[in-house]
C-alpha cells in the first residue's frame, strides 16, 4: 500500500514506493477507482467568490503613492485567484514552463562568466 496525499478539492492520490514501474497505471490493485477528470477540474471553484471580494476590497484601497504591504497582499490575493481557477493540468503546464526558463537563465548566466 502507499501513502495517500490529500488533493486540493478533496480526492486523493496514492505513491507506492515499492512500484517496479515509473509508468502510470490506471489498474489499482485494491477496489480504490481513479478519477483522471480531477486533472481537468478548477482547483478551487468554492474559493473564487471570496476571492473576487478580496481583490477588489484591495483594488478599490491600493494607494497609488506606495503601500507596499496592501500591494503585496492584492498580489497575493490574485495568484490564490489563479491557482484556484486553474486545473492540476494547467498548474503542472505552468511549473514546467517556469523551471525551463530558470534553467535557462542558469546557463545563460553560466556561459557569461
Amino acid at each position: 500500500m502507499g501513502a495517500e496525499t490529500k488533493m486540493p478539492n478533496g480526492g486523493t492520490t496514492r505513491f507506492d514506493a515499492e512500484a517496479t514501474s515509473l509508468k502510470p497505471s490506471l489498474t489499482q490493485t485494491s477496489n480504490d477507482t481513479v478519477d483522471v477528470s480531477i486533472v481537468f477540474q478548477p482547483c478551487d471553484l468554492d474559493a473564487v467568490p471570496g476571492l473576487m471580494k478580496d481583490i477588489s476590497f484591495l483594488a478599490k484601497n491600493l494607494d497609488i503613492t506606495g503601500d507596499r504591504e496592501n500591494r503585496l497582499y492584492l498580489l497575493e490575493k490574485a495568484r490564490s485567484l489563479v491557482h484556484a481557477l486553474e486545473t492540476p493540468r494547467e498548474a503542472m503546464f505552468r511549473h514546467l514552463g517556469e523551471v525551463r526558463l530558470l534553467a535557462s537563465f542558469v546557463d545563460l548566466m553560466n556561459a557569461t562568466r
